[in-house]
């Protein structure tokens, strides 16, 4: 069993965090949208406060984002 950071519960995280959790993996999420705290919570995930919070511990780190530009230096 695996300690998964999930960043993202939109309609790609949900199920990704639902099927992490049915194969017995322990999911810690997070979204901006704080109102998708019920969709982590109906999975079966622990509801983090922050995306570093998320990331805190976990073996694996799942971003599920619909953009992400990173700086490039």
């Amino acid at each position: 069993m695996l300690k998964i950071g999930l960043i993202g519960m939109g309609r790609m995280g949900t199920p990704i965090c639902a099927n992490l959790v049915e194969a017995g993996h322990r999911v810690a999420a997070y979204d901006i949208r704080p109102e998708r705290e019920a969709a982590a919570s109906d999975c079966g995930a622990a509801w983090c406060g922050s995306g570093r919070e998320a990331a805190a511990g976990a073996d694996v780190l799942v971003l599920d984002q619909p953009e992400f530009n990173p700086p490039m230096d």
